[in-house]
């Protein structure tokens, strides 16, 4: 992850909240957004240095805390009026990486007619879940499978293009099993090999399926970066 990636988390009710934590613990550089003062200085108590009272829809207030290399997520849920206020102000502003929460299936409409990167449903997916996927471009998918154990979908590292998995021993170097191996083809359709792919040289169409702990998921998944 490029130390110098910024994430900028507008709306911290319960969701927004869990994104920035879990953004937070894996070290990136955030700043959280919201209107509440009371939230702010809860948030600055929590850890959170970044933590800027605003109100968001305000386009020249927005501009002095976010660049248009920045990653905005718009995490509010009560006001989807406000969410497209913000988003266009982001527009404005020439963000190119904006995710925007969604509640119901016409905000999902209106925000593709915005070009918006990514629709989020806090309802359907975890905010630890779309954090990861969020942080770690590589991360094609992640789920928790039990207790602490994910299985999860990562670009083969182009480090590794051209060595084999048994080359790169990833059990013992990263402490994962990977559980099978998927190949984009030319045609546009994916290609799982479950069995025999061991020694398969690995190419920037592969991507590996992985069983593990988060933290050695993610520590493989920087390697993808």
């Amino acid at each position: 992850m490029p130390k110098s990636k910024k994430y900028v988390v507008i709306g911290m009710g319960t969701f927004g909240r869990e994104i920035a934590s879990v953004l937070k613990d894996q070290g990136a550089d955030v700043v959280v957004v919201d209107n509440n003062k009371e939230s702010i200085n809860e948030l600055k108590q929590e850890g959170f240095y970044h933590a800027v009272k605003l109100d968001a829809t305000d386009l020249s207030a927005l501009k002095r805390f976010i660049t248009p290399e920045d990653t905005a997520i718009v995490a509010m849920g009560e006001s989807f009026e406000s969410n497209i206020l913000i988003v266009a102000n982001l527009k404005e502003i020439g963000v190119k990486r904006i995710y925007s929460r969604a509640t119901k299936k016409v905000h999902t409409e209106i925000l593709k007619s915005m070009n918006i990167v990514e629709t989020l449903f806090p309802e359907q997916y975890a905010g630890r879940k779309i954090a990861l996927e969020i942080m770690y471009d590589s991360v094609k998918f992640i789920s928790e499978y039990g207790k602490g154990d994910y299985i999860s979908e990562v670009s083969a590292p182009k480090r590794y293009w051209g060595k084999s998995i048994i080359d790169i021993n990833v059990r013992k170097n990263y402490n994962l099993n990977v559980v099978a191996l998927k190949e984009k083809l030319d045609d546009g359709s994916e290609e799982i090999y479950a069995l025999g792919f061991e020694n398969t040289p690995l190419k920037e169409a592969h991507t590996l399926i992985l069983f593990g702990k988060e933290k050695d998921i993610t520590g493989f998944a920087k390697q993808a970066e």
